[in-house]
């Protein structure tokens, strides 16, 4: 019998945030035939965990649960849900995110090891998540994020400019801020610096930016675009020749559309 799957994570599009690899991967197993059932775009955390658990528990007859897992203040969201399916006896598989997820079970061993332990796989996009699972002898198999490689052009660059680009939410664990200094310190000697930061903001971290970008008098290399389709951006990427990437955790940096032929001269502009 092919059960139906319930897809736990953030579905929130409809408010402004970037699409999580849920929302591709809804999309492909559907395509696939299943039967998906998404869960939640509620934006208020509280309601949007009610509503995760409540259709858990509505639809759980014959259904298999894939609760996506962040290292973040969501990791609890997750071991919530994980629990109603082990108290209605329901087949639940974490699908690991959170680059800090290592130092997430070290911090909460007893709920890690319940969470981690007892489901029915555990599903890494890594092998550095992978072995977090593996040290801990939990079930784990890896499959890598999904990157259709035609909707990112490589392109030749045999001259590398000092263009930067920023592509990520505007949140504390991502330290933009650090994006930004970066430039200021480069500046000095490199003069035709730019900076392009793209995404939007989700914990005021992104008014904290443009208040450092005033202060260093940054104004004419540093610009913020906001939210764009992941079609736009990577438009925009074209025009760019250097991606940088600051976030303080990540489990697989992701790059295939910035493509750099001459090593060296990237490394002289740093």
């Amino acid at each position: 019998m092919i059960r139906k799957i319930i897809y736990v994570d953030n579905f929130l599009t409809g408010h402004g945030h970037t699409p999580t690899t849920g929302t591709t991967l809804v999309k492909l197993f559907r395509e696939e035939g299943y039967e998906v059932i998404p869960t939640s775009n509620k934006q208020n955390k509280a309601i949007r965990l009610a509503d995760m658990l409540s259709t858990i528990v509505k639809n759980r007859k014959n259904a298999v649960v894939l609760i996506a897992t962040y290292s973040t203040s969501a990791f609890y969201f997750a071991c919530t849900c994980g629990f109603i399916c082990r108290l209605f006896n329901i087949p639940y598989i974490p699908c690991l995110h959170g680059g800090n997820l290592p130092n997430r079970i070290v911090n909460s061993p007893r709920l890690a090891a319940i969470y981690f332990g007892k489901s029915y796989m555990n599903v890494a996009v890594s092998g550095y998540l992978k072995q977090s699972m593996v040290d801990n002898k939990w079930p784990c198999i890896e499959i890598p994020n999904n990157i259709n490689l035609a909707n990112y052009p490589a392109i030749i660059r045999n001259v590398v400019r000092p263009s930067l680009l920023w592509v990520r939410s505007f949140h504390a664990i991502y330290n933009p801020t650090l994006a930004i200094r970066i430039v200021h310190s480069l500046a000095r000697t490199v003069p035709d610096i730019k900076l392009t930061m793209v995404g939007p903001d989700k914990d005021g971290t992104l008014q904290i930016g443009k208040d450092l970008v005033k202060e260093l008098g940054l104004e004419d290399k540093i610009s913020f675009t906001g939210l764009l389709s992941q079609k736009d951006w990577i438009q925009l990427a074209a025009s760019h020749d250097i991606f940088i990437n600051t976030t303080n955790f990540d489990n697989l940096p992701r790059l295939p559309y910035l493509y750099l032929t001459n090593a060296t001269q990237a490394s002289n502009l740093m």
